[in-house]
């Protein structure tokens, strides 16, 4: 069976997701994070060395994050180096960045600027990890529209 694991999950992306594959097929189990939510699993994206999938064997496993992109890269470095051979298991990894990267990228506001630097360069660190381990990465960037 295939595991989708959801970090962010108590978000409202993370809940709407969460709703939509509840309604779809069983051939798949969700597995939701969060730093402090009762019924979901517990994490500290900031303290890798103590994490590792609950009720998984790695084989099959899908990452979703809605986690602030600059935490989650890191965890994904660290949790990459702390546990190769578990990391080439994953299947697949769908991030949650902002259209702030490209779009704040040429403002003239300091903190526009210095925020869309931090997304791109999480983004790299991203693809390179997804890269190194041969992992399908696909890293969404949405927009609010204003108006």
């Amino acid at each position: 069976m295939s595991k989708i694991h959801i970090f962010g999950a108590t978000t409202l992306s993370g809940a709407a997701l969460r709703k939509r594959l509840s309604q779809k097929n069983k051939n798949f189990e969700i597995i939701n994070y969060s730093r402090n939510k009762q019924n979901y699993e517990k994490i500290n994206l900031e303290k890798v060395d103590k994490f590792y999938f609950k009720r998984n064997k790695y084989k099959d496993s899908f990452i979703v994050s809605y986690a602030p992109i600059w935490i989650f890269s890191k965890f994904l470095e660290d949790f990459s180096i702390n546990n190769p051979i578990s990391f080439r298991k994953i299947n697949c990894i769908i991030i949650c960045s902002s259209s702030s990267s490209v779009t704040k990228k040429y403002s003239y506001n300091r903190f526009d600027k210095s925020l869309s630097s931090k997304l791109l360069k999480s983004e790299d660190k991203i693809i390179k990890i997804a890269n190194y381990f041969k992992i399908p990465c696909i890293i969404i960037q949405p927009t609010m529209i204003y108006g």
